[in-house]
């Protein structure tokens, strides 16, 4: 493992705030051969088996997680959102040529999408490795005084930040070196670090909807100069509340989107609401995380019409997708299409006029089905820069 550069690199002398995880790499490079791999079987027409891949992706996401360090949990986030994805984008193909998946094995994953059991989120801890290791530096770069000493602290410091970029020792260690007057005493700090952990793990177990949330976190509010051992260190942990509930979303609306796929398969047409596919091919619809009316304890579910049957006028519907990281575009849906959403980081229903899959997006909601990702894919086709 340390020949292949696949181990976990603390240092010398070791350090968890230093941590090199040579093996997440190596992950990220068997995720995306997954992700080409499901290409070409969907090419091929194989498409349970590209389903089956990225419910296995999914798992090894789930098991992620469950690890200690933020670059781990949030790899482990990411890897199991962007297989619902793929998974809702696996069964879009299927609708639109008329595959031959059936409504036995769409209900098939549905039931592995356990979220009581497998994908059970409030499972997932907060990771602690990253307080640890903050503890960790925090002891070893002060003096009997508590103040920085000058022997260490700026040495340490700026080796931790040139880990990935060795020609900027120098350069850091001039930095670290001006930060050390100003810098808060050891007692201070080790109580910043607490207090920054403290409020990450108050919100963890909260409600989304909680007044908690309503106001800045404690790193929010970090003086970066005065604590710039912890601004360093400390990653935000605030952005796995973000993932944390795009992926709720992602795993209740895949369930949902598979549930209809399964039910229209079978009864040959779209459903008239989402009440028709419980119990036969789903348990449970879930509850939309971004609805504001769950905070009062009611069960809120996802958003779904179909276009030109549901819409006034007959009409058909036309929705501007935001896709992460490319132009918008927009797209006309008529009756072949069914559209499921969540309100989105807005929290309002903007009726799928304006669509993302990205819960920090202000405007519009949250696209489930038709997929962000078929429908770009669609759209790069149409216009001839799909390559």
């Amino acid at each position: 493992w340390v020949r292949m550069g696949i181990h976990a690199e603390l240092g010398d002398p070791p350090t968890i705030a230093a941590a090199t995880l040579g093996y997440l790499e190596r992950m990220q490079w068997l995720a995306s051969l997954a992700q080409i791999e499901v290409t070409r079987l969907e090419a091929d027409g194989q498409l349970e088996q590209a389903m089956e891949l990225m419910l296995d992706m999914a798992i090894l996401g789930r098991m992620m997680a469950d690890r200690q360090l933020f670059d781990e949990v949030s790899w482990g986030m990411d890897t199991m959102q962007t297989a619902m994805l793929r998974i809702r984008d696996i069964a879009y193909i299927d609708a639109t040529n008329d595959g031959e998946l059936t409504g036995a094995y769409f209900k098939s994953v549905v039931e592995r999408i356990d979220l009581t059991g497998m994908f059970r989120l409030d499972r997932v801890r907060m990771p602690l490795g990253d307080r640890i290791g903050a503890d960790q530096l925090a002891g070893r770069v002060f003096d009997r005084s508590g103040q920085p000493d000058e022997a260490v602290f700026a040495t340490s410091m700026a080796e931790l930040a040139s880990t990935s970029r060795p020609l900027r020792l120098f350069a850091e260690a001039g930095r670290w070196q001006s930060a050390m007057s100003g810098h808060a005493s050891s007692r201070e700090t080790n109580t910043k670090i607490a207090g920054l952990f403290n409020d990450w793990s108050l919100r963890w177990d909260a409600d989304i909807f909680d007044p908690t949330f309503r106001t800045p976190t404690e790193y929010e509010k970090l003086d970066r100069q005065q604590y710039a051992l912890a601004a360093e260190v400390v990653p935000n942990l605030g952005r796995l509340f973000v993932m944390r509930r795009e992926l709720e979303t992602e795993l209740v609306g895949t369930r949902v989107a598979l549930a209809i796929r399964a039910l229209s398969k079978e009864a040959g047409g779209m459903p008239t609401s989402l009440a028709l596919a419980r119990p036969r091919y789903i348990d449970d619809l879930g509850v939309d995380p971004y609805n504001p009316a769950r905070a009062a304890g009611n069960r809120p579910e996802l958003r779904f019409f179909v276009p030109e049957r549901d819409t006034v006028g007959g009409r058909l519907h036309e929705m501007n997708v935001i896709p992460r990281g490319r132009t918008n575009f927009s797209v006309r849906l008529g009756s072949e299409e069914f559209v499921l959403y969540s309100l989105g980081g807005n929290e309002f229903d903007d009726r799928a006029t304006i669509v993302s899959n990205n819960g920090l997006e202000l405007s519009g909601d949250y696209l489930i089905w038709p997929p962000v990702l078929s429908l770009l894919r669609d759209y790069l086709e149409d216009t001839g820069d799909s390559e």
